[in-house]
């Protein structure tokens, strides 16, 4: 260990600290290529003040084998095709559909 390191400690702290910087400074790249940037998002926060609306219908997405091998679901959430927008369709236009 280099001797400006006083211990094990410090060597964790440097590399975390490396490790954040270095996200911080690709993030920027990663927002760029976020699928349909146009399209509106909620944070969790939001979606968890939302869950008792009437209006709200969360939508699962994911391929149909993904949704089917997952043991992580949203209660509540409807699955449907993402291959497949017509389901769109059948929701009230009033609804605030989240898709995931």
């Amino acid at each position: 260990m280099p001797a400006h390191f006083k211990n094990l400690t410090d060597v964790i702290c440097l590399s975390a600290t490396v490790l954040v910087l270095s996200f911080l400074l690709i993030l920027p790249a990663f927002a760029e290529s976020i699928p349909y940037p146009d399209c509106p998002r909620i944070s969790t926060g939001d979606l968890k003040k939302k869950l008792n609306d009437s209006k709200l219908i969360i939508v699962d997405v994911r391929v149909e084998s993904q949704w089917q091998s997952s043991d992580v679901k949203i209660s509540g959430a409807v699955h449907e095709n993402p291959a497949d927008i017509k389901w769109a369709d059948k929701y009230s236009k009033d609804s605030l559909i989240v898709t995931y």
